[in-house]
């Protein structure tokens, strides 16, 4: 079997690029890895037309677990400021979850574009304009993904060695 990479990222926000990050960090750059995202280079991790739905803020231990242990500071532009908690509302609004606790608000313009150039300095690939509908398998085992290219509405499919992330 042609083998893409050795780890395919489903999802190339916030969560993707951390999780590519600690990948990278920890493999000491030794594996290719792949992130893939639905949306255009310049708009990763977009949740939706309108902009992102979460994310908005993150916790200081989330912060301080990129600073610590996969050397990724968070400063400024992507930390507007300091919060002491933050107010989850659903969807529909009917439903508020106080958390409370030290964070950060976070720059979701500024954010995904240095988030992502970092990523790619730790040798991390990206597949931008992507829409994955599935994974591959053999037998029981998740050897790939496969979706559209949404530019060229052509198939796209990649294939792993090891783990494909979601």
């Amino acid at each position: 079997m042609n083998i893409d990479y050795d780890v395919i990222v489903a999802g190339g926000g916030l969560t993707g690029t951390v999780a590519a990050q600690a990948i990278a960090y920890y493999s000491n750059q030794n594996l290719s890895i792949l992130s893939i995202d639905r949306n255009p280079e310049t708009l990763p991790g977009r949740k939706s037309n309108p902009g992102w739905t979460c994310g908005d803020a993150c916790s200081k231990e989330a912060v301080d677990f990129m600073t610590e242990r996969i050397k990724v500071p968070w400063t400024s532009p992507e930390i507007e400021h300091d919060v002491k908690g933050v107010m989850a509302f659903s969807p529909d609004k009917e439903t508020a979850i106080p958390f409370d606790g030290d964070g950060y608000m976070l720059n979701r313009q500024k954010l995904p574009e240095i988030q992502n150039a970092r990523t790619k300095k730790m040798g991390v690939n990206f597949d931008f304009d992507i829409n994955l509908m599935g994974l591959i398998y053999d037998g029981p085992q998740v050897i790939g993904v496969q979706g559209i290219n949404n530019k060229t509405k052509q198939p796209y499919k990649k294939t792993q060695a090891h783990y494909v992330f979601r």
